[in-house]
This record gives C-alpha cells, sequence and structure tokens, in this order.
C-alpha cells in the first residue's frame, strides 16, 4: 500500500492555478503579442504558473507517470482558457499534446508497448510480449464481451477472465457482471456528477470559485474519458483511476475531497441573493453618507461664490460712491 502523490497533486495544483489565474487574468488575456495569429501572454505574467506546471510534469516524467502528467497538462490548458476566454489555447495545447505524445514513443518504451498493444492488441508478437504485452487489454474485451447486454450477475463474474479486476480494469468487470447496460449507467451517473460541476461553475459569481470548480471537474471529465477510452480500445492505456470506483486509498481520498470541494462552491453558488443583505446595506449607507458629504459641500461652495459675489458688488459700490465724491470735490 503506497501513497500515490499525483492524486493530491491535483487537488493542490488546482487551487494554485485557479489562484494565480484569477489574479493575473487580465495581463494573461490582454498583455502579450499575436504569433501566427494566436495570443500569447508576456513571460512574466505567464512564467510563475508554467515553471510550477513543468516542475510537476517533470517530476511525473522522470517516474514514468505519464498518464498523471497528461492529466495536469489537460488540467492546465482547460483552466488557462477558462480564465482568458481564448481559443487560442486549445490549440496550443493540441500541437503540444501531439508533439509530447510523439516524443513519449520515442523516449520511453512502455509507452511505445501501450501503443503497440492499442494498434495491435491481436498481433501475437504483442500479445505474447512480456512486459507491455496485450494480454490484459484482451482479457479485458473478452470480459466485456462475456457479460453481452444485462451481465453474468453481480458478484458472479470471472477474475480469470478480467485481470486487475478491483483497480485498472474495474470498468470491464462491471461490464462483465452488469453488462452494456451497467456500463451505460455508470456512465450515466458520472455524466450527471460532471454536467452538475459544470453548472456549479457557470452559476457561481467568483472568479477563484469558477475556476477551481472548472479545474477540479475538467479532471473527473479526463480521467473518466481516459479510463473508459482505454479500456475499450478508443485510445491507449494511461494507468489513471476510475474515480469512485478502482481500489487504491490515495485514489479515493482526493477524489473524495474533489467532490466535498464541489459541494462547497456549489453551496456558495446557490446562496439566495437575500444573504449579503447586510453588506448591501453598508454599502447603500456609505453611498449615501458619501453623496450627503458631497452635496454638503456643493452647498457650501454655492454660499462662498454667493458671498464674494456679494463683497464684490458692495465694494464696486463703494467704489462708484468715492469716484462720485472726488469728482464733486474737483469740480468745486
Amino acid at each position: 500500500h503506497t501513497v500515490q502523490p499525483g492524486e493530491f497533486a491535483k487537488l493542490f495544483l488546482s487551487f494554485f492555478f485557479a489562484a494565480y489565474l484569477f489574479n493575473h487574468r487580465d495581463r494573461l488575456a490582454v498583455g502579450g503579442n499575436k504569433v501566427l495569429g494566436i495570443h500569447l501572454p508576456r513571460l512574466q505574467d505567464m512564467g510563475p504558473i508554467a515553471l510550477v506546471w513543468a516542475a510537476s510534469m517533470g517530476v511525473l516524467v522522470i517516474q514514468h507517470d505519464l498518464g498523471t502528467s497528461l492529466m495536469f497538462f489537460a488540467m492546465f490548458v482547460s483552466m488557462l482558457y477558462v480564465a482568458t476566454g481564448r481559443r487560442g489555447w486549445i490549440a496550443v495545447g493540441g500541437i503540444a499534446f501531439v508533439a509530447g505524445c510523439l516524443m513519449a514513443v520515442k523516449l520511453f518504451a512502455h509507452v511505445q508497448y501501450r501503443v503497440d498493444s492499442w494498434l495491435h492488441p491481436f498481433d501475437n508478437a504483442v500479445y505474447n510480449r512480456f512486459p507491455g504485452g496485450s494480454a490484459q487489454i484482451v482479457s479485458g474485451l473478452f470480459g466485456l464481451a462475456a457479460g453481452g447486454t444485462t451481465g453474468t450477475g453481480l458478484g458472479q463474474g470471472h477474475p480469470s477472465i478480467t485481470p486487475l479486476a478491483n483497480s485498472d480494469f474495474i470498468y470491464a468487470s462491471v461490464g462483465e457482471e452488469l453488462g452494456l447496460t451497467g456500463l451505460l449507467a455508470v456512465l450515466v451517473l458520472y455524466l450527471i456528477i460532471i454536467a452538475s460541476g459544470m453548472i456549479t461553475a457557470m452559476k457561481i459569481k467568483d472568479g477563484f470559485g469558477k475556476l477551481l470548480a472548472s479545474g477540479l471537474v475538467f479532471t473527473m471529465a479526463f480521467q473518466v474519458f481516459t479510463v473508459v477510452g482505454g479500456i475499450t480500445l478508443v485510445i491507449p492505456l494511461t494507468g489513471l483511476t476510475l474515480p469512485y470506483m478502482a481500489a487504491g486509498g490515495s485514489s479515493l481520498v482526493a477524489n473524495y475531497l474533489l467532490a466535498s470541494l464541489l459541494i462547497v462552491i456549489s453551496h456558495a453558488a446557490n446562496k439566495p441573493e437575500s444573504a449579503p443583505v447586510s453588506d448591501t446595506f453598508q454599502y447603500a449607507a456609505l453611498a449615501a453618507l458619501r453623496e450627503r458629504e458631497l452635496q454638503e459641500r456643493a452647498n457650501a461652495n454655492t454660499d462662498n461664490n454667493e458671498y464674494n459675489n456679494t463683497d464684490y458688488e458692495n465694494n464696486i459700490d463703494a467704489s462708484a460712491v468715492i469716484s462720485s465724491s472726488e469728482r464733486g470735490d474737483n469740480n468745486e
């Protein structure tokens, strides 16, 4: 039993990305120059978050945990898009994703084996390769086929058919015991959770909460897609775990924390408008006092102007009287 740091790192990185992007989203969206039609931010604005992301990715690559590093990359790009609203980040992320995959296939043998198992699972040479063969994938497909539409029955599966039935291939185990009906039911449950999280991210007005909810929900959706896609040969296997189903203490605890955070954000998003009455009253009272103060100053300025005009007129009248007296004296 070992702790999987990547499961908890996704939560910490979500917090960091959300906080940084919330504080610097304007400069990331507006500052910088356009390169090939894509708006890129300045290095001083993008540098800190890119450095943290690159460091976390580097550690995972060194540990050959490319599935988690891929999840971090997808989370990073998605949160950048939510923060800036620029579709160019999707294009940049797609190009970087393709380049990274090609590089990983060339540099890491186990990645090459997984790609071979994905493209040629029934090839004898690939099937019998050890380690890195496609025997697990093929066995998982046989388990799905054995389940049919309704499955063999809950608890009536055959672990000898489906490998790693409680962890990496838990989705294949569900398909064997509950059939296609059970698989669709599980996907619907995940869809409800993900859709609820997206609705929460759209409803909440706080920018930090919006970014955090978006990152957490996308991370969960990405995990579900990669695990289900890997078992059904849509994409190569990534080694990620299926949230709330696969065995693993770190995964379960991290995903329960993720759900708790989404519930807290949802509670904040669904607060009635009457909740911040005291703050609204305070701001209204301050505004009224400010307006009254400005009015008093305006009245005081008006009075001073009238007083000055009166003095000016009196001075003019006095000057006129004096001038008349002087002219009378001169005539005499």
